[in-house]
């Protein structure tokens, strides 16, 4: 696995780190280009005049013709930080209403849980946060999650966690929930049928009981398996591990550090779950959850996936050198003390993202919206911060991958693609708001099991929704005053559209200038397939000359 490292006009190169914090995988990062993208992003804000909005974030969600339907996740901002797990992770801040948005004709449909007809368990699990879910056309997966449930323990014993609670815990839930859309849809708008019969409860086959009990992992269909990606196992309540609270029982922490891996058939209602395999030897650069993991191709056969850089280290730093999941599951990551291995620290906490494939260049576009970061864009400035402060920006990541189980041979790149959300102004603090971490990303544009063909847009076209997730008001960085986040209401329209033609920009790094130039004249009198060729005649001549200096200056942005 290398880094394409190219040290032109436009790469990034420079960081401000007063905050460095040594628990990282790595010391340093790779470069992050300014351009030489063959696509443009752009995000809008939706006008909406319609009903109110919820306010939601780590949801499950589904889009099912012009509705968004949201089951569980939270509706405040990020959880607190303190010696109590009750104040933490506010039991009544789990979302426990069912939300369908019609974003044709503005109308938002609620119901809580608690009006259908199942058992309290259920609709706690229901409720919790930041399960691994996938979607189709007709059916919402979910596994696991986190949350919070009343339930007494086991005579004279008690719950693991701070304060020792007798009539409730905070647990990760080890079942599948499997809803239909349409009859879900159906029961939120007020229908007079049972809820029970839209949402199926299912346990973990035998052969790994604990199989569905993970959350802050990914869910991904390859195939016809489904692959729950890395993740963790939490049980208690959450208290800030920095700020010394006493605890006699604290909670239980497992993180996965493996893909594991079922078949099942939704669309089947008699369909049981039938466990196909896991990693065998758990890695411990595996210890990752709440990261962005994509499906992506490795050529026109056969697919995979990637985790990007996460958290945390055993010495809570981030994790920067990404895993490549190969197509029959096997995890892999390049050597992290190699310096020409790719290294991330820019949007690495779970947010809004898409992959592109192009077959034309084979290669992977991997968009990341927003987030947070180990590092953070500031008025053109890449500040590191071990805070993992707030970005409004996004990141594109170039994956081309190179023979199959030799990662080695795989190339990497990050860029800027010169994109950021719409500047909102939060009144009370007068500072920018911040978008990205949690969003829900719902694709509009036909694709692959959400790997989008990219040689297929042609034009400007809007490809996905984005909506709710976290929302600071500022990066809230080390150094500056924290300001309270909260989970937002903002529904956001993503575009794609093909990179602008620039004649003359040899080193694609967004201008025609000097570096261009000295290309041209390198290649002077060069014939057949030239790098300075501008104009595609098999000759570098003044024909290219004269375009290198027409063009001279920045490309055109829009």
């Amino acid at each position: 696995m290398r880094s394409i490292g190219i040290f032109v006009t436009g790469t990034v190169l420079a960081t401000s780190s007063v905050y460095a914090e040594s628990g990282n995988q790595t010391k340093t990062f790779s470069p992050i280009v300014n351009g030489d993208v063959p696509f443009r992003v752009t995000i809008e804000e939706v006008p909406w005049a319609g009903d109110s909005l919820p306010t939601i974030q780590s949801s499950s969600y589904a889009r099912f013709g012009h509705h968004l339907v949201f089951i569980g996740g939270r509706t405040s901002g990020v959880h607190d930080f303190t010696c109590d797990a009750d104040g933490n992770f506010l039991p009544t801040e789990f979302n426990d209403t069912i939300f369908v948005i019609d974003y044709e004709n503005e109308h938002v449909y609620q119901r809580q849980l608690s009006e259908g007809d199942l058992t309290e368990f259920q609709n706690a699990d229901l409720a919790s946060t930041n399960k691994l879910f996938f979607h189709d056309d007709n059916h919402l997966v979910m596994v696991g999650g986190y949350g919070h449930q009343n339930e007494a323990p086991p005579a004279g014993g008690s719950w693991g966690g701070c304060p020792m609670a007798t009539d409730s815990r905070f647990l990760t839930y080890d079942t599948m929930k499997v809803a239909d859309l349409a009859g879900v849809i159906g029961w939120t708008k007020g229908d007079k049928t049972l809820l029970s019969s839209h949402i199926r409860f299912i346990e973990a086959p035998s052969e790994d009981t604990d199989l569905f009990q993970v959350t802050g992992g990914t869910m991904l269909l390859v195939e016809d398996e489904f692959w729950l990606c890395l993740g963790h196992m939490y049980e208690g309540g959450y208290l800030d591990e920095f700020a010394g609270c006493p605890c006699p029982t604290p909670a239980q922490q497992e993180y996965t550090k493996s893909i594991r891996r079922f078949s099942f058939d939704p669309d089947d209602p008699a369909s049981e779950p039938v466990f196909i395999g896991e990693t065998p030897d758990r890695p411990d650069w595996a210890r990752r959850r709440d990261l962005n993991i994509l499906p992506v191709r490795y050529d026109e056969a056969d697919r995979g996936a990637v985790a990007l850089a996460g958290v945390f280290t055993e010495e809570v730093g981030i994790w920067t050198v990404p895993i490549t999941i190969r197509p029959d599951g096997t995890m892999e990551q390049a050597d992290a003390s190699d310096p020409d291995t790719f290294k991330q620290g820019f949007n690495i906490y779970h947010s809004a993202a898409m992959n592109f494939w192009s077959a034309d260049r084979a290669e992977n576009w991997m968009v990341i919206l927003g987030g947070m970061g180990y590092q953070v864009l500031d008025e053109g400035e890449l500040f590191e911060d071990y805070t993992v402060p707030y970005s409004n920006e996004v990141l594109a990541i170039r994956f081309a991958p190179g023979e199959l189980l030799d990662d080695d041979d795989d190339v990497w790149s990050q860029h800027f693609p010169d994109c950021s959300y719409p500047e909102i102004i939060d009144a009370a603090s007068g500072r920018v708001y911040h978008f990205g971490s949690e969003m829900a990303l719902m694709p509009v544009i036909d694709n692959d099991e959400y790997i989008y063909d990219l040689d297929t847009i042609t034009e400007p076209t809007h490809v996905a929704y984005i909506y709710g997730g976290i929302v600071s008001p500022g990066q809230n960085r080390l150094d500056q005053t924290y300001q309270q986040t909260y989970a937002s209401n903002r529904i956001f329209r993503v575009n794609i559209a093909p990179a602008i033609p620039c004649p003359g920009d040899i080193t694609n790094n967004g201008s025609v200038g000097a570096a261009d130039l000295l290309i041209v004249l390198d290649e002077w009198g060069c014939t057949g397939e030239c790098i300075a060729d501008v104009n595609n005649d098999e000759i570098v001549n003044v024909f290219d000359l004269l375009i290198v200096l027409r063009e001279w200056g920045s490309c055109p942005k829009s």
